[in-house]
């Protein structure tokens, strides 16, 4: 099953810090990143069994119209930068975390994974990460669409978008390259 780790607890860098009390996030703390590229949040001895893909979850805050960035390390290698969308309300206007999906490379044994600001920009607050199993995971918006369909925002979906198939028959989502182990 997936294994949680709270932000609060792993372990912090340059000058990230604790933000106020958040009755909304799971231990009711959340981890300020800043701006700093030196700064950010180390998780250590996160274990897992076998070598692969798992599903890294963010739980996050982004307030405001702005989407904000920030930098994913996988036992030191960078992953693409990741642009999380605003999850609503910032946590003291009594919003929620959103959840931020991605997938990450893991090895069989110990694994770290850290979480950094790129550059001057201001990252998201983080609440906690969990590491998933994959067993098998779409995201609509990376599909191949044809038609007419839209992908709107949503903060409660998964990278907080949809896709509207609408009502006309001839729109459709096409996931290509999906491999079934037998």
């Amino acid at each position: 099953g997936p294994q949680s780790f709270e932000a609060e607890q792993a372990q912090f860098l340059g000058t990230a810090a604790l933000a106020a009390a958040c009755a909304a996030a799971s231990n009711g703390q959340i981890v300020n990143m800043g701006t700093s590229a030196t700064n950010g949040l180390k998780f250590n001895n996160i274990l897992v069994g076998a070598a692969g893909n798992y599903q890294l979850a963010i739980a996050y805050f982004v307030g405001g119209t702005d989407p904000r960035s920030m930098r994913v390390f996988v036992n030191g290698t960078l992953l693409p930068i990741q642009r999380v969308a605003v999850s609503g309300p910032w946590c003291f206007e009594g919003g929620s975390p959103g959840t931020w999906l991605m997938t990450v490379p893991l090895v069989s044994g110990a694994n770290t994974i850290e979480l950094r600001p790129v550059s001057t920009f201001n990252a998201p607050f983080i609440d906690k990460i969990e590491i998933r199993p994959i067993v098998a995971s779409f995201e609509a918006e990376q599909a191949t669409l044809s038609g007419t369909m839209t992908t709107p925002v949503c903060a409660s979906a998964s990278n907080s978008t949809l896709l509207n198939m609408g009502n006309t028959t001839t729109n459709s989502a096409t996931f290509s390259s999906v491999t079934v182990p037998s």
